[in-house]
């Protein structure tokens, strides 16, 4: 099976580790990448995302916010058990 190409934006560097550790915990499944044209899918801050490519559907798009002040790790951690556990091959 080959791996999906993820691009990563998230523009907190303490939020964009957690999120490199959990994809990297899965690189049988996912492999990061910088190449907008390679990605499958792409998670980060909403004003980063490539609009245009998950519009057209070219691409599946995630934003993962955060408030100014307020970590949301614990909310990461949930959500990506929930996403594994209904997708246990994704």
């Amino acid at each position: 099976k080959e791996s999906k190409y993820i691009k990563l934006s998230v523009i907190c560097p303490y939020t964009n580790r957690f999120v490199i550790k959990a994809i990297t915990k899965r690189k049988q499944a996912f492999e990061l990448t910088n190449d907008k044209e390679k990605a499958e899918f792409q998670w980060g801050d909403y004003e980063t995302l490539h609009w245009e490519s998950i519009l057209s559907g070219r691409m599946k798009g995630s934003s993962y916010c955060t408030r100014k002040g307020m970590s949301r790790k614990a909310q990461l951690s949930k959500y990506l058990n929930k996403h594994t556990t209904k997708n246990p091959t994704s």
